[in-house]
């Protein structure tokens, strides 16, 4: 009796979906409750919206690296710890010492002229004016060639080249900035005529600068661009038809003097990447890496709103991410372990410009080549509930939804994979609306992923969309929908470790397969 009621269930139990439990076997443990009372910490005002840098990042950090040293996490950072150092620069302008002037007529600092990245200048010489400045020799775009630029300042619009978009320019290395491509034609300062600028906004930048709160990640590259600064649109005006009529003269004329002074003192502090391993189980495939990483940085403080509230707790930008990488860690390193290993990385100063995913790209901790899969997660907990209107909420996936961004583009195994992953786990409707060539916002290339798709490693990103929280200062735990950052968080756990216990590599057969020919 005992045997003939075993058999047929336990048959059963091998046919049934649970049997891919194999490659997903504790998701379950992935807790609700540790969601949300980590998220409580990243996202608490006492850590003041974790810009970066900042003492609340730091204090992120050290949460962080605290958890994995918990759950039994090993450091992947340097030196045996769970961190990455990541220098930047500071730059402070002093005000009193910086000036500019025009054949010996004083611009006041602030109201008619704004430095912008904060070189350090002492020049004097007279302006050529370049329509736009932004170079391309490889498409043979070059708006500087033969003009007599050396010992000159540009005066430059600063406009892009039709179809040409900013994310773009600064993307691909083959564009130079005016003042990367003014200094290799001899410049010696770069004057932009801004559009339309906001007295308000030149005030609150110049007081960022003379505090020294601008920052950029430090560079060992001599080849750095020229002192550039902006002026007003009525200034700017005035050297470009000086500019343009003492080139048009008959006999050669010199342009109007220009003077110009920048006293910039520079110093270091450093922000960091978290970075945490649990070596796989399999003899080979353990010299191999998943990774999944997100940001933890948000956009810090500001002046106070109308309640008061001066924080941008950044709830759900990036705290769900950051702590759903915590909870996929804890039910990974305390419970059974796939094949391959896997890589924790929790990226710094995503906010300004992929500053983290691109220096660790740039400075692995481990063998780039041994990385065979990058997921990233930025936004994972918000939800549209039903018969919301708010145009901001448009893109924001449904309380059952989640946005897939790249497996599409990059992969047929990596689409089959999710999807079967997803079958078996959460059962959530994967859209695909920015996982398309046509995506007017090409998000695929917006996000820490892809730091990593540009040295040829498959990654995708997984998003809630935007919504009416982004940035504001009500991104708080309140409005977070931690049934979704669960369900979320349970999918890429059951994701990364399929792909840990798969056997071969990722084929890339998608329509972006080109960005990999030329990954290092």
């Amino acid at each position: 009796m005992v045997r003939r009621t075993l058999a047929p269930v336990l048959l059963g139990l091998l046919l049934t979906p649970t049997a891919f439990a194999i490659n997903a076997p504790e998701v379950d443990k992935i807790s609700e409750m540790h969601l949300k009372s980590n998220l409580e910490f990243i996202a608490h005002d006492l850590l003041e919206g974790r810009d970066t840098p900042s003492r609340g990042l730091d204090i992120a950090a050290l949460f962080i690296s605290t958890q994995l040293k918990i759950y039994g996490v090993q450091p992947g950072g340097e030196n045996g710890t769970y961190l990455q150092k990541m220098p930047l620069e500071s730059a402070v302008l002093n005000a009193e010492n910086s000036m500019l002037t025009i054949d010996g007529k004083s611009i006041t600092l602030g109201e008619g002229f704004l430095p912008t990245g904060l070189t350090a200048a002492d020049v004097q010489s007279t302006p050529v004016f370049v329509a736009s400045g932004w170079t391309n020799v490889s498409k043979g775009i070059d708006p500087m060639k033969g003009l007599p630029l050396k010992g000159a300042i540009v005066i430059t619009d600063n406009a892009l080249p039709e179809g040409l978009t900013m994310r773009d320019a600064t993307r691909d290395p083959n564009w130079e900035s005016p003042a990367v491509a003014a200094k290799r034609h001899g410049a010696v300062a770069v004057i932009t005529i801004a559009n339309n600028p906001s007295t308000a906004s030149w005030k609150r930048q110049l007081d960022r600068m003379v505090a020294g709160g601008r920052y950029s990640p430090k560079s060992n590259n001599p080849v750095a661009g020229l002192p550039v600064i902006t002026v007003t649109p009525e200034i700017g005006e005035s050297l470009k038809t000086a500019a343009l009529n003492a080139a048009r003269a008959e006999f050669a004329s010199a342009g109007p003097t220009i003077t110009l002074k920048l006293d910039v003192q520079r110093r270091e502090v450093i922000t960091h990447n978290v970075i945490g391993i649990i070596p796989g189980t399999d003899p080979t495939l353990s010299k191999e890496y998943i990774s999944i990483g997100a940001h933890y940085d948000h956009v810090g403080m500001s002046t106070a709103d109308g309640t008061g509230d001066t924080i941008f707790n950044g709830a759900d930008d990036n705290g769900s991410g950051t702590v759903a990488l915590l909870e996929i860690a804890r039910v990974i390193a305390t419970g059974q372990r796939p094949k391959r290993s896997t890589l924790f990385i929790w990226y710094t100063g995503e906010e300004k410009g992929l500053w983290g995913s691109q220096y660790f790209c740039d400075n692995p901790t481990v063998d780039l080549k041994q990385i065979v899969f990058n997921v990233n997660l930025d936004m994972v907990s918000m939800s549209r509930p039903a018969g919301d209107t708010n145009p901001r909420n448009e893109k924001l996936a449904g309380v059952n939804e989640i946005h897939a961004i790249g497996p599409k583009l990059i992969s047929s195994q990596i689409t089959k994979t999710l999807n079967e992953v997803n079958n078996a786990t959460v059962k959530m409707v994967l859209r695909d609306d920015y996982d398309r060539m046509d995506d007017p916002e090409r998000i695929f290339y917006r996000s820490d992923h892809y730091s990593f798709v540009q040295k040829g490693i498959p990654a995708i990103f997984m998003f809630c969309g935007p919504h009416e929280h982004y940035h504001q200062r009500s991104d708080e735990v309140e409005v977070v929908d931690f049934a979704k950052l669960t369900k979320s968080t349970k999918l890429m756990y059951g994701l990364i470790y399929e792909f840990a216990s798969q056997s071969n590599r990722i084929v890339i057969d998608g329509p972006v397969k080109n960005l990999f020919q030329s990954g290092s």
